[in-house]
């Protein structure tokens, strides 16, 4: 049996994660011993999102990812005048949603090592640290150099989406079939 869920990608996203057509899930009916599958096929829609750069259709306020791209990035947006801009996205992120994260593009020898934009990654990673300890904001570092780890992070940012609605099932409003089944096929829009 096959399922749909729809991925909003905030239309202001720069470089976008590729979303895959389809993946399969630990079948959620089952006990997670038995290694049961679904299938549940992805479609990804750009939209203008309030909060965040990835959600799920229906399940908006569950998981809400924020991606940064590199460790200049997180100084430009930590340790300059663009603080206090981000701080106030970071604390939308936290109030909005209850498992709000932020996925770093990047791995943890890119956020202390010294570049010519960014000199001291370390005090970057020690900002961005406390302001996401201080809102209980999850942080997932993904490398994303070459496609297949592009390809492999969006596949991560889907699962963690659909994972989320799937945990948060009981109450959600959107499924009808009881808190073991998989999300119904969003409306199309008419």
């Amino acid at each position: 049996m096959k399922h749909l869920a729809r991925v909003l990608v905030d239309s202001r996203e720069k470089k976008p994660l590729p979303i895959p057509g389809m993946l399969s899930f630990l079948d959620d009916a089952h006990p997670a011993t038995r290694r049961r599958r679904q299938t549940v096929r992805i479609q990804s829609e750009t939209r203008e999102l309030k909060t965040g750069d990835y959600v799920l259709e229906g399940h908006e306020r569950e998981v809400v990812v924020e991606r940064k791209g590199a460790v200049s990035e997180i100084l430009q947006n930590t340790l300059t005048k663009d603080r206090t801009r981000f701080v106030k996205a970071l604390d939308r992120l936290a109030s909005e949603s209850t498992s709000p994260w932020v996925i770093m593009e990047g791995t943890p020898v890119d956020m202390v090592t010294p570049t010519r934009w960014c000199p001291d990654p370390h005090l970057a990673c020690d900002s961005l640290q406390r302001l996401l300890l201080e809102r209980s904001i999850g942080l997932i570092l993904v490398p994303t150099k070459n496609v297949s780890q592009r390809r492999a992070a969006g596949e991560f940012v889907a699962r963690l989406l659909v994972n989320g609605a799937i945990t948060t099932w009981p109450s959600s409003p959107t499924p009808s079939k009881g808190s073991d089944s998989p999300p119904e096929e969003p409306a199309s829009a008419a």
